[in-house]
């Protein structure tokens, strides 16, 4: 009968969470601390439960005839390998690669568009929008970051990444920057 165990520190408290899997009977058990929380049946699932403000989960996954354990804190697994995995799988999957290019392709549209339409209407009739001035170089540097550093469009969804932060900070420097230049008619 397998049984995991995973011993971690939240809050400042160590804590224990154990799972007790029978796979013949497909009878688990959830233990926190050594207080039962959970005795589900079933061959696979998940077994969410609450360790102080912390949403916890207990995953159970058969692939392939073999059994995955993972437990998750606030949604993030304790298992580098599991996350990796997914991480790599969501990174290939069609949906993902299809998001980014719809991601890339507005964005670069509206940075090109909105410069240009900005840049037309300071030379034609006088004004400029100052948000469109400030939004459009930024969309094209996001559009253009994730056109070369795709895997980061798909990490952005599990925390973003300190490189994502200078390139967000790059990208509204650039459009403080344009809108200062319209403002002072530099071009």
């Amino acid at each position: 009968m397998p049984e995991k165990r995973w011993e971690f520190e939240l809050d400042g408290a160590r804590h224990a969470v154990e799972l007790e899997h029978n796979t013949f009977s497909g009878k688990q058990s959830v233990r926190a601390d050594g207080r039962l929380l959970q005795s589900p049946g079933g061959a696979a699932g998940r077994h969410a439960f609450r360790i102080g403000a912390h949403a916890c989960e207990v995953a159970v996954a058969k692939k392939g005839g073999k059994y995955s354990y993972d437990f998750l804190i606030d949604g993030v697994s304790s298992t580098p390998e599991q996350y990796a995995s997914e991480m790599a799988e969501a990174q290939t999957s069609e949906r993902m690669k299809a998001m980014r290019w719809w991601g890339v392709i507005i964005c670069l549209a509206i940075g090109v568009v909105g410069n240009w339409f900005n840049w037309y209407w300071a030379h034609s009739r006088g004004y400029f929008y100052d948000e469109l001035a400030l939004l459009a170089p930024a969309a094209l540097v996001l559009g253009l970051y994730w056109l070369v550093s795709p895997k980061d469009f798909v990490a952005q969804y599990s925390g973003i990444s300190l490189r994502m932060w200078v390139v967000i900070v790059i990208a509204f420097l650039l459009g403080f920057a344009n809108m200062y230049a319209l403002a002072h008619g530099w071009y």
